[in-house]
């Protein structure tokens, strides 16, 4: 198998081979975390909680080792406490003023974990007065397990503060291997390995990159989670269209390519019935020709016409907060993928906006975090932008697909500054819809996605849509891309 595939890793196992997730692999597992918050933050978490794999058991993190090593400690110093006669321990607490040994004597009658601590920041000295101490309070037949004992309560301390000090791939060198396998045994060691393999095997692939001392995603990690998301939403596409009847539509009337393609969902139902009835022939080979909708051919009316499309992102708090952020994000990278393959030559922009907009690239786009500085939600802002921005790009198709969960709070006044407003006043509404309007006057066509289900922003949405002779979506982050990739076709034929 290539190496993207299937990876193998063997310098954490004395030279024992250990099949670890592919460098694609961990970037499926990781996309939306590194999406919602970065790749340093999501490494960050996949090194402490894991992370998932299609078709694999889940790769476990440090957070399972520690729970591993505290129930070992729980264990452990139970084990001591039943080697030892509790009234003589009692009376050995009542006969010191050592106030080291006092807490020591204290944690272990009542099988507390905090015995470990206790012992590991004591000094030699008062380890061996301890040491004297058990043995002393033990019967004869258990005193020489003693020392072995308390040195293994050391080594647990010791473990504990190696896991909790890794805070990155890089810093593996500060745990010993060797010393977690005899703690908790050869299966840590291989999850430790695999994890650890897994992550470095990842940030050494091409996927990552640094850019001003930040790691960052190469394009080619951009492209594959891309082409992964197109792939999930198209198939989300064929489970809506299952059991769905076919039904005619007329599309612009634009003169066959001169060739059928495949039937897709959300194509306008011009059927080629002599190339759908060949395939059927060619797959079945029998009579009477029964037809499978993947023998489907379409018309290819797919007008020649290129577009420039400008998908505008809400950046706000909300947006952030309640994960629709993520929902766009990836719709973007879906899109581009899905224009990169199927419309080679048209064109999709960016534009992100709070309190005012900018435009982004795609790279831009993936490491943006919602304005957690701006105040208000400027869709006039942005349809400005995209306006001038489209100016640029007379005799193409242009489209602008908005994305928003709330009503506009903000707007730019004629001098230019941004004046803000909440609730969203009058001002602000008729100058957002004057915007929209433009859009209209220079044929361009608007689609609203509403991220919400309240009233009043739906009502802002239809309306704005409204003003722009162009339409509103109201939809939520799972349908998010299915719903843009039908209207994007649709808007195409």
């Amino acid at each position: 198998m290539s190496r993207d595939n299937r990876a193998r890793y063997t310098a954490w196992t004395n030279g024992q081979s250990l099949d670890i997730a592919s460098p694609g692999e961990v970037l499926d597992g990781l996309a939306d975390s590194i999406l919602a918050d970065g790749v340093e933050s999501s490494l960050t978490k996949a090194l402490h909680h894991g992370f998932s794999r299609e078709g694999e058991p889940p790769t476990p993190g440090l957070d399972n080792l520690r729970d591993r090593l505290r129930a070992e400690e729980r264990s452990a110093v139970s084990d001591l406490a039943a080697q030892i006669d509790d009234d003589a321990l009692s009376d050995a607490l009542a006969g010191t003023t050592d106030d080291t040994l006092r807490r020591m004597i204290s944690a272990l009658r009542t099988r507390s974990t905090s015995l470990i601590g206790s012992l590991s920041g004591a000094s030699p000295e008062a380890r061996a007065a301890f040491g004297s101490l058990l043995e002393a309070s033990a019967p004869a037949e258990n005193t020489q397990a003693i020392p072995d004992r308390l040195d293994g309560l050391v080594e647990l301390a010791r473990m504990e503060r190696q896991l909790r000090s890794l805070r990155s791939v890089q810093e593996v060198n500060v745990v010993d291997l060797e010393l977690l396998e005899r703690l908790l045994g050869q299966d840590a060691g291989n999850a430790f390995s695999q994890l650890i393999g897994s992550l470095q095997a990842f940030t050494e692939s091409g996927y990552v990159q640094s850019r001003d001392s930040r790691a960052v995603l190469s394009s080619r990690a951009v492209q594959k989670i891309g082409d992964t998301l197109l792939q999930a939403t198209l198939n989300r596409l064929e489970s809506r269209a299952a059991g769905q009847h076919f039904r005619s539509e007329r599309g612009h009337s634009h003169e066959p390519a001169g060739a059928s393609r495949d039937y897709e969902f959300g194509d306008p139902f011009e059927l080629d019935l002599g190339q759908s009835i060949l395939g059927a022939v060619k797959r079945g080979g029998k009579t009477p020709v029964k037809l499978d909708v993947s023998d489907l051919k379409v018309l290819d009316r797919e007008t020649s016409e290129r577009a420039t499309t400008i998908l505008a992102v809400d950046l706000s708090r909300s947006m952030g907060e309640r994960g629709y952020l993520l929902a766009a994000k990836r719709l973007a990278l879906a899109l581009t993928t899905f224009i990169r393959t199927r419309y080679p030559h048209d064109e999709l922009l960016l534009i992100g906006f709070s309190e005012s907009a900018r435009q982004v690239n795609l790279q831009e786009l993936v490491e943006l975090q919602w304005d957690r500085y701006g105040v208000g939600t400027n869709v006039q802002d942005a349809l400005r932008l995209a306006t001038g921005i489209l100016n640029s790009h007379r005799g193409r198709r242009r489209n602008v697909v908005l994305i928003t969960d709330g009503e506009p709070t903000a707007h730019r006044d004629t001098t230019g500054q941004v004046v803000f407003n909440l609730p969203s006043s009058d001002e602000t509404v008729a100058r957002t819809f004057r915007e929209a309007h433009r859009l209209r006057r220079d044929g361009v066509y608007l689609c609203v996605c509403v991220m919400s289900t309240q009233q009043q922003v739906t009502t802002f949405g239809h309306e704005l849509a409204k003003q722009a002779a162009g339409d509103a979506l109201v939809t939520d982050p799972d349908n998010l891309g299915a719903d843009l990739v039908i209207t994007y076709s649709r808007r195409r034929h």
